[in-house]
């Protein structure tokens, strides 16, 4: 019997092992081989745990209990916390690198700055929280809200609470107007001092300091969920390996108020320095780990890429209590197939699609920024209100609330809206999917009454947050959302009329205004159900004609895009107008789910036949995060075309398919847990079936099949995006880096500079200096005479460019724009040479002054 198991597992095993080498062999032939590029090893081994956790799952027997798995003993926490405080203190002896203060070559990097970077990354992401949670959180019983481990708790919930506490002792410091290296020490000291208070309420509570080893027990599922994380960070590593330093987008950008803290003459928060649509939060948290771990701000950012297991950890607890009524084995196949979720199939990566990948698969798996940390806050609020309302089912609906919870749940309602304003002052998007969801919630769950009222002290409690943040930050909450809004809905196009009221009091009023409604329709909600339970109907309006007629609808759609798809009736974007722009919505909608999306909607059945309640909040979800994608389509098309006769405009056009892949992803997780419901009850139907067919491992390929059809129509792109974003065409070049430190360190705010046609270059150089770039090939054309030369020059003058920065190799190809480059730009204004790397000159101009 012994015999025949190893046998058949290993015939399992080796198919599979087949399959993944066939399968990346495949992927890496098409995307890598022809042009000569290897893959990362890093990056190779996160996709294989990936690949292989989920030929487990769905072929591992599962029990209905999830017995522990094995168990190891490990120091305890408090002498971790002495052992990370003492290598931190001994590691800030070593010198920083303190120029400059941007970003290094990595080969600038000694051994010794990287152990105090090392140290100091996990001193700094563990300690703060840990001590805030054993101060605040002693008593607490998460970890069996949840049903895991209260390690895996720790694990989540320590990073969260320390990169918060940093981000916002650092923002209160310099607001109060205390330079950089006082807010460095002042940093310092009050981590030293959270540990002190950690101990001594210890001593006062009379609970007993640990510096034994203690036992920790793995169950399956969590280990399952762990290797999940692993994979995930070595995925990231392996992007990080690849890039060396962060993608040039909006990560820098995020960055980039760090280099003003700390600096009297120039304030982060006003707008004259940072105008961008981000907030500013994520600098003030770069700001704290780069200066303690000693390394630049660009550097500490990308050796933050292992937090990524955090995005794995915060969405597992999120479905895990959304299923809190359903077995552990549906949260632990959607939070897989959420990391595996890729719409469009694909094989070959096209250099001019930005991203096959969901903007929100892209943060979660390939970096940790600004964007990665918001989500991870969001998912972790919701959880939270989620569980609350599980553990408090309200008995008698005459007691009042606030006697219902003592000073522990009613902390866990505070830290649940404290995490979401933080990801607010993050990224302003996922606010509004957050409070919708925690909406939706709420009157679709069995509580309404409670849970409604729980959803008014979230409010409120992210109100009063607002307020509190905003005026500590001078405001800039208010004008970010404002400048957002416009934004959104193009500034001249609706609402103009708001620009003149000033941005606080618009804001909070609209906030305030917002909030009232939603908590007085709470009373019109209730006031219905109660009517319908004196009249005793039907609860959820006959919810089988309601589900028939969602997937007709559905079906309707799918039907329609198949029909403009084979008579070529879906425009490009370029040849959009209001006759088509309905059947390219339609077929953005299903490019955006892909095949994989449309077979989840329709797995949705074996949600709705389980549990009607789910299925209802999740469909209500994916509809809500669809709505808000779509919100410019509806004002565009249905106010301005139908009832005004108004054409739509380009910039219009460009914006609606902006915001709607900028909103639509938030519906993965839901189609995921719909997905769940359907691949396990297809498991369960294949072992069924089976029993009446002995044939020796049909069981097994039928698992195979299904699994391996999962991975290649969801999980290719993604591996894609991967491969190619590791390879040397995306990163930026030494003598880029090299550049861009010299510019931040040297060249004044505001500066005006004269910049080559590359976008890492322009850029980053926007970003991290504030300095404004030109693109040389939007002011000089490649012929030239007389009257464009004068007015090339005047065009100079008027903008004050002082300074150029040229790669000779790049002009070279241009032989008219070569010879006036170097003919006469260079030797007649830009003759004074500040700084070179490679073929990258940086030149003064003189004559400006």
């Amino acid at each position: 019997m012994l015999v025949r198991n190893l046998r058949k597992n290993l015939i399992e095993i080796l198919f599979v092992t087949a399959f993944i080498i066939i399968y990346l062999t495949i992927l890496i032939s098409l995307n890598l081989t022809p042009s000569g590029y290897s893959v990362s090893f890093f990056l190779l081994i996160g996709i294989v745990i990936i690949i292989s956790i989920l030929f487990y799952f769905i072929n591992v027997k599962h029990e209905k209990e999830n017995n522990t798995l094995f168990q190891f003993r490990f120091i305890s926490e408090d002498l971790l916390k002495c052992i990370l405080i003492s290598l931190m203190c001994i590691c800030v002896l070593i010198p920083p690198i303190s120029n400059p203060t941007t970003v290094i070559l990595w080969e600038y990097v000694k051994p010794i700055n990287f152990i105090r970077a090392f140290v100091f990354i996990i001193g700094l992401s563990y300690l703060p929280g840990s001590s805030l949670y054993s101060i605040f959180f002693f008593k607490s019983n998460l970890h069996k809200w949840f049903k895991v481990e209260p390690f895996l708790i720790k694990l989540t919930f320590y990073p969260i609470l320390s990169f918060s506490v940093i981000g916002i002792t650092v923002l209160i410091l310099d607001q109060i107007g205390l330079i950089l290296e006082s807010i460095i020490l002042i940093l310092f000291i009050i981590i030293l001092s959270l540990f002190v208070c950690d101990l001594l309420v210890k001593k006062i509570r009379a609970q007993n300091i640990n510096f034994k080893t203690n036992n920790i027990a793995i169950s399956k599922y969590t280990f399952i969920v762990l290797v999940v994380a692993i994979g995930i960070v070595f995925f990231s590593i392996g992007i990080f390996l690849g890039r060396q330093y962060l993608i040039v987008e909006d990560d820098w950008v995020g960055i980039s108020p760090a280099i003003f803290i700390g600096d009297l003459d120039l304030n982060p928060l006003e707008d004259k320095i940072y105008d961008s649509n981000y907030p500013v939060f994520w600098g003030y948290i770069i700001f704290g780990f780069g200066n303690l771990s000693g390394l630049p701000y660009i550097n500490i950012n990308a050796l933050l890429a292992p937090f990524c297991y955090l995005t794995v950890t915060s969405i597992y607890l999120f479905v895990k209590a959304i299923l809190f009524d359903s077995k552990e084995k549906y949260a632990i196949l959607a939070t897989i197939l959420i990391f595996v979720f890729c719409g469009p199939i694909s094989f070959i990566h096209n250099p001019f699609e930005k991203f096959v990948i969901s903007e929100l698969i892209y943060r979660l798996e390939f970096e940790f920024i600004f964007k990665s940390y918001s989500y991870v806050l969001l998912f972790i609020s919701l959880s939270l209100f989620i569980t609350i309302t599980k553990h408090h089912k309200k008995r008698n609906s005459e007691i009042d609330i606030l006697k219902k919870y003592d000073n522990q749940n009613t902390m866990y309602i505070a830290l649940g809206s404290f995490f979401l304003i933080l990801s607010f002052m993050l990224y302003m998007l996922p606010l509004f999917i957050g409070i919708g969801f925690i909406l939706i919630y709420s009157i679709f769950s069995v509580n309404k009454e409670l849970n409604l009222k729980l959803f008014s002290i979230s409010i409120i409690s992210f109100y009063i947050f607002f307020i509190i943040f905003d005026s500590i930050m001078n405001f800039t909450l208010s004008r970010m959302t404002i400048r957002n809004f416009f934004y959104f809905f193009g500034s001249t196009r609706f609402f103009t009329i708001l620009e003149t009221i000033p941005s606080p009091i618009l804001i909070w009023t609209l906030f305030a205004v917002l909030f009232m409604i939603l908590i007085a329709s709470q009373k019109l909600v209730l006031r219905i159900i109660k009517i319908r339970n004196e009249k005793k109907e039907i609860s959820y309006y006959n919810s089988e004609k309601i589900f028939i007629i969602l997937i007709g609808i559905f079906s309707i759609l799918l039907i329609t895009e198949l029909f403009a798809f084979i008579f070529g009736l879906i425009p490009s974007i370029y040849f959009l107008n209001e006759e088509n722009l309905i059947f390219y919505y339609i077929n953005l909608i299903f490019v955006k789910i892909g095949i994989i999306g449309i077979i989840y909607i329709y797995f949705s059945y074996y949600c709705f036949k389980e549990q009607k309640r789910l299925f209802f909040i999740l469909t209500s979800w994916i509809l809500f995060s669809f709505f808000l994608a779509s919100l410019l389509l509806y004002l565009e098309f249905f106010i301005n075309y139908l009832f005004f006769s108004q054409k739509i405009s380009a910039d219009a056009i460009w914006l609606m398919v902006y915001w709607f892949e900028r909103f639509w992803f938030y519906a993965i997780p839901a189609l995921c847990i719909f997905a769940s419901f359907g691949i396990i009850k297809w498991i369960k139907r294949i072992k069924k079936h089976i029993l009446f067919i002995k044939i020796k491992h049909l069981e097994f390929f039928s698992k195979f099949s299904l699994t391996s059809f999962l991975i290649v129509s969801s999980y290719s792109g993604i591996i894609i995006t991967g491969l190619s974003f590791g390879i040397p065409n995306y990163r930026i070049t030494d003598d880029k880096i090299e550049v861009i430190g010299w510019v931040s360190e040297n060249i004044p705010y505001n500066s005006s500079i004269l910049i080559y046609n590359d976008f890492h270059i322009r850029y980053s150089v926007r970003s991290m200096t504030k300095c404004y770039g030109y693109y040389i090939n939007s002011i000089f054309n490649n012929e030239y005479n007389q009257t464009e030369l004068i007015w090339q020059i005047n065009y100079l003058k008027k903008n004050k460019i002082k300074y150029a920065l040229i790669s000779h190799d790049f002009i070279s190809y241009y032989l008219n724009l070569s010879t006036f480059v170097n003919g006469y730009l260079i030797p007649n204004f830009y003759n004074n040479t500040l700084y070179q790397s490679g073929d990258l000159t940086l030149y003064y101009a003189p004559f400006f002054d």
